[in-house]
């Protein structure tokens, strides 16, 4: 037998499998998620007692529950599942330490266990999966080539161990041990895995989209993914809202008015976000500041029920009162929403116009 393992040669090259899974994920990713379940069975008869029925199932917990909060919705269905992955993956190395598949969903999914929790301000259960989390990846780099969703990975380790310690000088320490990167190349290697990745395709879009908005400051290349993104998965709130947001960041407010109005009319979170993203559209489109402050309080007061998954989305809402207050004269309201979005996000973006 090859180098590659048995259960990579089942996923890549039984072609009934490959087609299932491949439209199983676009479903997933497009919120057709009863689609999606009963696609489940057909995967499951092929390659029974293998880490990507649990990672299937917990992506459909994910994408089925946005915003996915402890103890909401999916929530510890999720963890469940996604552990259930890291047990089946852990056996699978124990056996052969070279199994490549194993190794990535063992990788995945402990970052998208990374990602509920960074999200939802649980960082003391982030520290759990990261030591795990760093060897998979250094040795993602040597078998990237075997299996392209490891470049989705490596291309994240390649920027961001460069990038953020630039940007938040406070963690350079953390990073003087590790493997250095490479900016540059890691944006390539994210392209690569946009455009050749099984499972980490619109993650990989998604990512880019968010690194040229919060760190290259290119709004433009950062939405041409986010458009790609919602052309694919049309179905998808969470990429519907997001090109609103990149568009809004883009200036183009005629094209990004009409998907705000959209997400008024879907779930509680998205019209949250509605609000928000009309408080920017009347203050610096129709240059109309009492309009903009209703509709920024009132995301500001949808966002409660969200936790820390709304601080992204309010952070607009408190830099925009600042403003208001800022230019009414009353310098200690603007203060203390200066010091709000502060708190909730760092990223020069959001303050670039204030």
């Amino acid at each position: 037998m090859s180098s590659q393992t048995f259960s990579q040669i089942r996923i890549v090259e039984d072609t009934v499998l490959y087609k299932l899974l491949a439209k199983g994920i676009h479903h997933i990713y497009n919120y057709e998620f009863a689609k999606a379940e009963d696609l489940y069975e057909s995967i499951a008869e092929r390659i029974p007692d293998h880490p990507v029925l649990p990672f299937y199932k917990a992506l459909i917990d994910y994408w089925g529950n946005v915003p996915i909060i402890p103890g909401g919705p999916g929530s510890d269905e999720f963890v469940q599942h996604m552990e259930e992955v890291i047990t089946i993956s852990n056996l699978m190395l124990d056996e052969n330490s070279e199994d490549i598949e194993a190794l990535f969903y063992n990788l995945a999914s402990r970052s998208f266990l990374i990602l509920y929790y960074a999200d939802n301000g649980l960082p003391a259960k982030v520290f759990i999966h990261l030591g795990s989390i760093y060897r998979s990846i250094i040795k993602g780099f040597e078998i990237q080539e075997k299996f392209n969703d490891f470049y989705f990975y490596t291309g994240l380790y390649n920027y961001y161990v460069e990038a953020y310690p630039e940007a938040h000088p406070i963690y350079y320490p953390f990073t003087i041990l590790c493997k250095r990167g490479n900016k540059e190349l890691g944006l390539v290697m994210l392209d690569y895995a946009f455009k050749n990745a099984f499972f980490m395709k619109p993650e990989s879009a998604n990512f880019l989209a968010i690194i040229y908005l919060a760190f290259e400051n290119n709004p433009s290349r950062a939405v041409q993914y986010m458009k790609e993104l919602h052309q694919t998965f049309p179905d998808n709130h969470f990429f519907l809202s997001r090109y609103a947001e990149l568009l809004l960041m883009n200036k183009d407010y005629s094209l990004a008015k009409p998907i705000v109005d959209t997400l008024f009319l879907l779930d509680d979170f998205n019209v949250m976000k509605a609000y928000v993203f009309n408080g920017i559209y009347e203050e610096f489109h129709n240059h109309n500041p009492e309009k903009a402050k209703y509709y920024y309080l009132k995301g500001v007061e949808l966002s409660v029920p969200f936790g820390p998954r709304a601080d992204y989305q309010v952070a607009y809402a408190y830099i925009g009162l600042s403003r208001y207050y800022r230019d009414k004269g009353d310098s200690e309201q603007a203060k203390y929403y200066y010091k709000r979005a502060k708190e909730s996000i760092s990223y020069p973006y959001v303050y670039e116009n204030y």
